[in-house]
């Protein structure tokens, strides 16, 4: 039985027609889901089968594989006829359109359709997804009283056995989802059309990103020039629009296109090549600082699920940390360093670890002060007993991207941008994150995560060796860095 649409193609093509075309006639040219983007799926997973408790003596209809439809829709049916109390996984399909509802929930004489999310509100691109279910189970012929979105709550605090109940909170959006009915009926009239019809001619835009990154983005963003307005910092969708007026080059976007201070100083920086350098307040910032000079940098993981008591749902839980101390300016500097074993809760260790580790005085030097002082407030308040000892570490943090947020030094290489990695290869080009196993704070935080839950299928001591050389090169670069703006 074949389908035009499915769930997921719907939501493509609604996102950008496009790209719907695109994933059907030409899926040669897809990008790969990130390590990232497959971690998510992962955990949307994991959070609809503890859902499946919340409605319990339920049939399972799921497909075995993704072809097998036709036995998904017939058990589907089965089960509605039954009058089970609850089908995870309900399959239908009305006029060409197939639907997989995450619980259908027996309501009275009707079903309310259940659709959960391991997001914590409700976004634009849920109620679609959820007034497309609708008109796909409601058209063929199931009624449907209700519609819910079950939602994470981040109030939620673990303690003991995890409370699904609590985990997890309910939102009506019946009247939303009517309310989409008749742009859900003419979106599969147009996208139906979309498929049958020559690759549409959509510009590129905010879509390419939002609500989820285009898969097909560079194919579609190929003529998009290297040094184009997309670098602009804090542009928006502001960039599409001088790209389309023909503005493709940073080097080219004009006075009058209302630019803040900080995007004016960067076009000017792009069109002469040159950095932007002001001596002074770098100057100042290096001599403000107290030795021996602490140069910190955490690593976190964060769940949907809590894994530990006193934890929230996405909670950052610190794992690891790298310490690099100079007893003064130009001094070499020594090394420390902490990596939670997988398996218990690690904010106990890493807390006495670090606080072990960092001497009563000097200032502590870390990059985006923000993360690293949420982080020491989070553990003063879930271990009471270090509460004082790291609250005093507060006073003490210093923020190394400040000369580059305020754009003291500012390199058209940096691309308008100033976290570490876009700092680190123009002041210090022989230090490379490209060099490294794991490159980026968001792998290192999903490997471990990985390796905690025992789903890590590769070396675990390579891994170990990979996330000790990340963490240790944050730190590295940012003495590094230092040394340059020392020099200024």
């Amino acid at each position: 039985m074949a389908h035009w649409l499915s769930k997921s193609s719907y939501l493509r093509g609604w996102q950008c027609p496009k790209a719907l075309w695109m994933w059907k006639h030409r899926p040669d040219l897809r990008r790969p889901p990130s390590p990232q983007q497959l971690a998510i799926f992962e955990q949307g997973t994991q959070v609809g089968l503890l859902a499946q408790q919340l409605f319990p003596g339920g049939v399972d209809c799921s497909p075995r594989h993704h072809h097998a439809q036709e036995p998904a829709l017939a058990a589907t049916q089965e089960a509605v006829q039954r009058g089970v109390p609850a089908i995870y996984e309900a399959t239908f399909m009305h006029e060409g359109v197939l639907a997989a509802v995450d619980i259908l929930a027996r309501d009275g004489d009707g079903w309310t359709l259940v659709e959960v999310k391991s997001s914590t509100s409700a976004k634009d691109q849920f109620l679609e997804d959820c007034a497309l279910q609708y008109h796909v189970v409601q058209g063929a012929g199931t009624n449907v009283t209700r519609v819910r979105l079950l939602l994470i709550d981040n109030h939620y605090v673990r303690q003991g056995e995890l409370e699904v109940d609590r985990l997890l909170t309910a939102l009506d959006v019946t009247d939303e989802v009517l309310a989409r009915q008749p742009a859900v009926r003419e979106r599969i009239a147009s996208l139906k059309g979309t498929l049958n019809d020559a690759m549409p001619d959509v510009p590129i835009g905010p879509q390419c990103e939002s609500p989820y990154p285009c898969e097909f983005k560079p194919t579609c963003w190929k003529e998009v020039p290297a040094r184009s307005v997309f670098l602009l910092s804090h542009i928006g969708k502001k960039a599409f629009e001088l790209h389309h007026n023909g503005i493709r080059e940073l080097k080219d976007v004009p006075e009058e296109a209302g630019l803040t201070p900080a995007q004016r100083l960067q076009v000017s920086v792009e069109r002469s090549g040159r950095p932007h350098v002001e001596a002074g307040p770098i100057r100042d910032f290096v001599a403000g600082l107290r030795y021996p000079l602490h140069h910190l940098d955490f690593e976190t993981f964060a769940l949907a699920v809590p894994p530990f008591d006193g934890v929230r749902p996405y909670q950052a839980i610190p794992f690891q940390f790298s310490l690099h101390v100079e007893d003064g300016p130009g001094k070499a500097p020594g090394h420390l360093s902490f990596l939670a074993e997988a398996g218990g809760d690690p904010r106990e260790e890493f807390s006495n670890t670090l606080l072990r580790s960092i001497r009563p005085e000097g200032d502590i030097l870390v990059y985006n002060r923000s993360f690293e002082a949420r982080i020491i407030k989070e553990l003063a308040r879930d271990l009471p007993h270090h509460a004082s000892a790291l609250r005093g570490l507060l006073p003490r943090l210093k923020d190394l991207a400040l000369p580059f947020a305020r754009h003291w030094y500012l390199d058209p290489a940096m691309n308008g941008r100033h976290s570490i990695k876009s700092v680190l290869p123009v002041l210090v080009p022989e230090l490379r994150y490209t060099d490294l196993e794991i490159g980026s704070g968001d792998l290192a935080s999903l490997s471990f995560a990985q390796l905690m839950a025992g789903r890590y299928t590769g070396d675990i001591q390579q891994l170990r060796n990979a996330l000790e050389a990340y963490c240790t090169l944050d730190t590295l670069a940012m003495v590094r860095v230092l040394r340059v703006l020392r020099d200024i």
